[in-house]
């Protein structure tokens, strides 16, 4: 383990390879459990990490030139397909809360923003693909260019770069939380009762 690692951690130096032996032991015999939902929420917070990081890096193509802009929205467009996968029971159950009594506002607005957030990025890649200079040349397309389509498309970035921005807020207590935990470890009797 590097000795920065140790001291941010206040670990004396030689109980650094003692500790991750000690921890790879209790993984692997079950003794250091961690919930499936939690490893998932884990997961779905990495992909939604890769996600803004991603799109942040999108939101400037005066930086990364108008060719990485578009082949890195499409591999967004990608990750993003994959994330409502993932999340496509949560979306339904959600959804189908917006009308029932009892909904707290901040579902509501979750809920709100979660669709607006999908409509706006379906149009983004949608004005996207209607201005590209890039990919759909490269594919054989070619596009009349049109000021119109490229003022779209700022105003749905501008306006996607807002919501994502409310939505990160409006979660940002269980984003934080996700880090927060802290696994403690089981007994044997306890991985074996499960």
């Amino acid at each position: 383990m590097p000795t920065a690692l140790l001291e941010i951690f206040h670990i004396p130096p030689q109980s650094g390879p003692t500790i991750i032996v000690t921890v790879v032991q209790g993984i692997s015999k079950g003794q250091i459990a961690m919930s499936n939902s939690h490893k998932r929420n884990i997961t779905s917070a990495l992909i939604d990490t890769v996600m803004f990081g991603m799109f942040i890096v999108t939101t400037a193509p005066q930086f990364t030139g108008i060719g990485i802009h578009e082949w890195l929205s499409i591999v967004l467009a990608g990750v993003t397909i994959v994330h409502l996968v993932r999340n496509w029971t949560w979306l339904v159950a959600t959804t189908t809360k917006l009308v029932q009594p009892g909904t707290t506002v901040h579902n509501k607005t979750s809920i709100v923003l979660n669709i607006v957030l999908f409509v706006l990025f379906a149009l983004l890649v949608y004005s996207g693909i209607a201005i590209s200079e890039s990919i759909m040349p490269w594919l054989g397309i070619e596009w009349l260019a049109n000021q119109n389509w490229l003022r779209l498309h700022n105003l749905f970035s501008t306006l996607t770069v807002i919501t994502m921005s409310a939505h990160v807020a409006l979660h940002w207590n269980w984003i934080t939380g996700l880090f927060h935990k802290r696994q403690r470890p089981t007994t044997s009797t306890t991985s074996e009762a499960h």
